[in-house]
């Protein structure tokens, strides 16, 4: 059977900010019933699986705000204006690990919270490293 997807009637953007805008949708089903959805749309993200000429994997260690703890982390973060998938991936594993990446390859993609957000995370395994400094950003 067919998924029937939902028709968007009204997007409406109500607030922005430098790395997210809130949405609200006003929506109609297919059995016709009408609702609003509210969301954070993006730019999309990029993650990245660095793999040492050892074959170990590097993971980053972050404090988040929203839960108020320690994450342990594949390097990730958003795609800025005017940048590609690839080039966030490069720059989110320079920044957060110090490494370059020698090679990169695209492995798929995923939506890492579909009920809040319309963000496509793009993947992708980080070979070849080659080490230099870390250099995070505050957020």
């Amino acid at each position: 059977m067919a998924i029937k997807p939902w028709k968007t009637i009204k997007s409406e953007v109500f607030k922005k900010t430098p790395w997210t805008t809130f949405k609200e949708n006003d929506f109609e089903m297919p059995n016709g019933k009408r609702g609003k959805y509210y969301f954070v749309s993006t730019g999309g993200s990029s993650m990245v699986i660095p793999v040492t000429n050892d074959n170990k994997i590097i993971l980053t260690k972050q404090y988040r705000y929203l839960v108020d703890m320690e994450s342990v982390e594949f390097p990730a973060g958003g795609v800025k204006e005017g940048q590609t998938h690839e080039d966030a991936a490069r720059a989110e594993l320079e920044e957060e690990t110090g490494y370059k990446a020698g090679k990169l390859e695209y492995v798929g993609e995923f939506v890492p919270m579909n009920g809040v957000t319309d963000e496509i995370s793009k993947v992708y395994i980080a070979r070849n490293l080659i080490k230099g400094e870390v250099n995070r950003e505050e957020t």
